[in-house]
């Protein structure tokens, strides 16, 4: 039986399959010209996503180099340091850091975290225990929950061009810089933590188990032993789903039945500390923690 000719480009497009039931491609071409054609067209797109992650890359440079350069001088005077090369700062104060991070988003920018964080929890990252995400208005007032409608606000500044970035970022590091002496002055020794963490309930984007938890360690080193008892069993109770609420709940009752011993209670919590410390790249300090006499 005689088999007829396909027309012309049928059997290219019969072996890649660019139409249905071997029927003729417009424009037909040869096989190899076909294949030829494919491994072009990935290539330009190769060349092209290379161009534009290098200039992401470049972008992301630019606006790393202009956030230290607004950030240091002006967090450098309330004795933060900066983490690396990172976008993160931090002032060492014993048994509690103030962190400040200019933290990136999906577009070239910054969004800004102050807060402090308790090393008594045991931690091997930087955390924000206290405070996190702030927001602002073009005056340069800041907040970290502005009144639910109000406008004006925003929390991220975007890369545009270098001097704008420049001129925006200045104003997050002057009110990076404003956060962070708040948090000295709002925390000055552990009684304030502990007046502090006890006066208000957990926060929206707090784990009301975590917020239980430092209150209940601060109470405790500031000799509220009632108070300090009440909160870690609340946590140490806790029906654990996960790893880290059972372990955290294993701490919270190895600290409760601390709390009547101040010395041993003070030993532990250095120990804890220190090994935050360690596991964080920070120097080993000794520790004077407890009620005023």
């Amino acid at each position: 039986m005689a088999i007829a000719p396909l027309a012309a480009g049928g059997i290219t497009c019969a072996l890649i399959g660019m139409v249905g039931r071997g029927r003729p491609c417009r424009n037909p071409l040869t096989v190899g010209e076909n294949l030829w054609a494919t491994v072009e067209r990935q290539q330009r797109h190769e060349r092209t996503g290379r161009a534009r992650y290098g200039v992401a890359m470049s972008v992301a440079q630019e606006a790393g180099r202009l956030i230290a350069a607004a950030a240091g001088p002006r967090l450098a005077p309330l004795g933060l340091v900066r983490s690396g090369r990172s976008r993160l700062w931090y002032a060492d104060h014993q048994w509690w850091l103030t962190v400040v991070e200019f933290q990136p988003g999906r577009s070239p920018g910054t969004y800004l975290n102050v807060g402090a964080m308790w090393l008594w929890a045991g931690r091997d990252r930087w955390a924000f225990d206290e405070g996190a995400r702030l927001r602002w208005r073009p005056d340069g007032s800041w907040a970290s929950e502005p009144p639910i409608g109000e406008r004006g606000w925003t929390e991220h500044v975007g890369f545009l061009n270098p001097d704008q970035f420049a001129r925006d970022v200045a104003v997050v590091a002057d009110i990076a810089a404003g956060q962070a002496a708040e948090l000295r002055r709002q925390f000055p020794d552990i009684h304030a933590v502990a007046s502090g963490l006890i006066s208000r309930p957990a926060r929206r984007d707090e784990s009301p188990l975590w917020h239980a938890f430092h209150a209940g360690v601060a109470a405790a080193l500031a000799g509220k032993t009632t108070i300090a008892e009440q909160n870690l069993a609340r946590v140490a109770a806790t029906n654990s789903s996960t790893g880290w609420e059972h372990a955290l709940a294993a701490e919270a009752s190895e600290i409760r039945d601390l709390v009547g011993d101040p010395a041993v209670l003070r030993e532990h919590i250095a120990r804890v500390v220190n090994d935050s410390r360690h596991r964080l790249n920070l120097p080993p300090v000794r520790l004077e923690l407890g009620p005023r006499p």
